[in-house]
């Protein structure tokens, strides 16, 4: 790939390169914390001392302990993390491995317990480059070069560094709210604790004694994240399947006793045969029936007021000067009007890990209403170039130059909305290329830093990156417009080619709804502004993920649709009615035009055809079964259709960083058929026209 480094020489060359570089970026003038001198006087705002969020006429401002306006242009993992990668067990994978007693001992994890199994090699280049590692050395240095490229903060996953505080650098860090810390997650349910069970709620009162306490005075803290990409979407799944061990599951029964008297009423509300509520406590309670779903909505409702006034209310025993600022959700999660209203009544500020090509500012304005008009963070994102990096990525863009691209269209797009006071990219180096550490042999591995492996920055893409930042409070002061990439990948109704990612599923694949077994990778999303079949798609949009093994691609798609699970269509007629189509092409990858032979578009339908059958591929010369579940959300706007598709039904085998063309439509049945249809790349013609299928790859 373009720049790569082959010797020591080239690395200690580089000292006197990035003096030239960095020296000559001319920032424009910014107040302590990285604010606008002197808005607060223009705009009327308040000076607390603290990072606060103030409204003023229609726009949401981040302010700053000076009083000035400050969007927050944060960089995720500001230190040496991603880039670990665990070796143990693959050495001859590498090589170059030095032993751990050695000049690159630095270059080893500093925790005991990864310690000698795990390896940065960026660390082992700054070794090369400057003659040893100073990890303090280095936070003062990077904050000097982020500066320049007009970021202004660190972000998630960033620990505590006195030489940032010298240098007065701000941060956004998270509370103490690891599930495992307060007792353990709730078996099933991603990240979070039981906010009925009182040892929790004690253990998280000791930890914020502990560590938010000592905090509360901290004018260069942002505000808390609560956690990061909890499945609060899973709790209606969970909780009625759980034992009578869990408080969760316990406040759910005496809910439902409360609700009807005897367990008979309950038997025929839920259409159990439970012999009683001591029964129905101690085994799983499926829900099956539309009583139930309402039921299980209602609790979870409570529990989320729960966990929110919990957090809130120990917090506030301890800090009452800085913000809490969200739960960094994935889209799917957040597309969900009860979490967004109750936890707007919690936050300050609430936070969206938003991956995506182009900023769909109806899909914002929709949780930004829901939750009561609480200004919003996009917390998380980046994009890839392969091409140019030699890594692979998430969203793919074909060279660094679009990787700013995107970001100046996200970052400025966002910004105009008037209630986006911040990001945060992810991440400030490269991760590893054989997987960051913690997720051992199956992690990430993209192209998500500002600087690569050799601390070599992306100076094409920061040309572009650092004049959204150098510009942004001109987009915020109305004083231009925001900048619109001409690509059609982010464009409302534009068709292009974007690139998914298929990782290697990390177990089994239940189908059940659950996100257990998938990789953490984030989901692509498919928003309402892709609508290509309907007049718009209000109130309907999706997220998608994929994943493989030897026999099966995989994937789950998370639907919002008012009018949920509609198809009664069989065969070549699914597509009718609510539910995915998948299009796959493993052959003559840039031919367009009509379909060949070997493609095929494969039909899952979310309702229940008369036949039993909820899976179709079209044109295909024999039909092969598809495993297919589909899991309503029990608020009654969408559902979960999670689907095993045999490789045999795809007509190939993949291998490993193997590219497909692919597609994915979500199609929308009011019970007339087929009213509207999402599309994630192509068009309203991709069942008969390859030209605009995007691509996926398969990753290990």
């Amino acid at each position: 790939f373009p720049g790569k480094v082959k010797t020591d020489n080239d690395l200690a060359g580089d000292v006197a390169r990035d003096d030239a570089y960095y020296g000559a970026l001319r920032p424009p003038a910014r107040d302590t914390y990285g604010g606008l001198p002197g808005s607060g006087e223009s705009l009327g705002l308040q000076r607390t001392g603290y990072f606060h969020v103030q409204k003023k006429g229609e726009r949401w401002w981040l302010v700053d302990p000076d009083g000035n306006a400050c969007f927050h242009i944060g960089i995720c993992g500001f230190a040496p993390g991603d880039d670990y990668t665990y070796t143990k067990g693959r050495e001859q994978v590498y090589e170059w491995l030095p032993p751990f007693e050695s000049a690159y001992k630095a270059a080893f994890h500093p925790e005991p317990y990864w310690s000698r199994d795990t390896f940065s090699f960026y660390i082992a280049n700054l070794i090369r480059k400057y003659g040893k590692y100073d990890p303090h050395g280095l936070q003062a240095r990077m904050v000097d070069r982020v500066r320049k490229l007009g970021f202004n903060s660190a972000g998630a996953f960033t620990g505590d560094d006195q030489a940032r505080r010298d240098l007065k650098f701000p941060w956004a860090p998270m509370l103490p709210l690891g599930a495992w810390s307060l007792g353990g997650q709730i078996e099933g349910l991603r990240g979070l604790f039981d906010p009925f069970d009182p040892a929790a709620a004690a253990k998280m009162d000791k930890l914020f004694a502990q560590e938010v306490a000592a905090r509360a005075n901290d004018p260069l803290l942002i505000g808390y994240f609560l956690d990061n990409e909890q499945a609060f979407e899973d709790i209606p799944r969970v909780i009625p399947g759980l034992k009578g061990g869990q408080p969760a599951k316990q406040r759910l029964v005496a809910m439902l006793q409360a609700q009807y008297k005897t367990i008979a009423a309950l038997n025929v509300a839920w259409g159990t045969n439970a012999a009683s509520f001591d029964a129905a406590r101690d085994s799983g309670l499926p829900v099956t029936t539309r009583a139930a779903a309402a039921d299980v909505d209602a609790f979870t409702g409570q529990f989320i007021e729960a966990y929110y006034k919990l957090v809130r209310d120990t917090f506030r025993k301890y800090d009452k000067n800085h913000m809490l600022i969200g739960n960094r959700w994935q889209p799917g999660t957040a597309n969900n009007e009860q979490l967004c209203r109750i936890a707007g009544k919690y936050c300050e500020m609430l936070s969206l890990n938003y991956y995506t090509y182009g900023v769909d500012k109806g899909y914002l304005k929709r949780l930004y209403d829901w939750s009561g008009g609480r200004p919003f963070m996009l917390s998380e994102f980046y994009w890839a170039s392969p091409a140019e990096s030699g890594l692979p990525g998430g969203s793919e863009v074909k060279t660094q130059r679009e990787r700013g691209l995107a970001y100046r269209n996200y970052i400025e797009q966002a910004a105009s909305t008037g209630f986006v006071t911040g990001i945060e990219w992810f991440t400030l180096i490269d991760q590893a290329r054989t997987g960051r550490f913690f997720e051992r042999f199956n992690g990430e591995k993209a192209n998500t830093g500002l600087f690569n492996v050799v601390d070599r920055p992306y100076k094409d893409f920061l040309a572009e990156a650092s004049a959204a930042n150098y510009g942004i409070y001109e987009v915020l002061l109305g004083k231009r417009p925001p900048f619109a990439w001409a690509d059609a990948r982010v464009q409302a109704k534009g068709t292009g080619t974007k690139v998914a990612t298929i990782p290697r599923s990390l177990g089994s694949i239940a189908l059940d709804g659950k996100r257990e077994g998938w990789p953490g990778n984030p989901p692509e999303t498919v928003p309402s502004s892709r609508v290509v079949i309907g007049a718009d798609g209000s109130g309907f949009d999706g997220t998608f993920r994929l994943c493989w093994d030897d026999a099966n691609l995989y994937v789950m798609v998370q639907v919002t649709d008012p009018t949920p699970m509609r198809n009664d269509q069989q065969k070549d007629g699914i597509w009718n009615g609510d539910g995915v189509e998948l299009f796959v092409g493993a052959e003559e990858l840039d031919r367009g035009g009509p379909l060949l032979f070997s493609d095929r578009q494969i039909l899952l339908s979310a309702g229940q055809p008369a036949d039993g059958v909820r899976s179709y591929a079209v044109h295909a010369p024999k039909q092969v079964p598809c495993k297919v579940s589909v899991t309503p959300k029990v608020d009654g706007k969408g559902y979960v259709i999670e689907a095993a598709i045999p490789f045999e039904a795809l007509g190939f085998t993949p291998k490993e960083a193997q590219v497909i063309r692919f597609d994915l439509a979500i199609d929308d049945g009011s019970g007339s058929g087929r009213q509207r249809q999402l599309m994630w790349s192509g068009g309203a013609r991709n069942s008969g026209d390859r030209t605009d299928w995007g691509r996926a790859k398969f990753i290990k």
